[in-house]
């Protein structure tokens, strides 16, 4: 499945900031359920921008804390959109 095929399976972009330290991680995720999101992927800075402006996702922020990771967002702030791609 693509990126635009996931837009129209109703995925969004979901963004994370980290109330301690201000880190921001983007993915786009779909609902499965109230309580249970599937990610599709995870997105650099410029990611994001291209999937928010040019393919005209929805966008959700939510509060939180990261424990113990570093966004991929944060370590991978290249001009270059990046996409990080989970296998189940």
């Amino acid at each position: 499945m693509n990126i635009l095929q996931a837009k129209n399976n109703g995925a969004y972009i979901f963004i994370e900031t980290d109330s301690r330290k201000n880190f921001k991680r983007y993915s786009i995720v779909r609902d499965i359920s109230d309580t249970e999101k599937e990610v599709y992927c995870e997105l650099n800075r410029s990611a994001y921008l291209t999937a928010k402006n040019k393919m005209g996702f929805t966008v959700k922020e939510r509060e939180t804390c990261f424990l113990n990771s570093i966004p991929f967002a944060h370590t991978n702030k290249d001009k270059v959109p990046m996409m990080e791609y989970y296998n189940k």
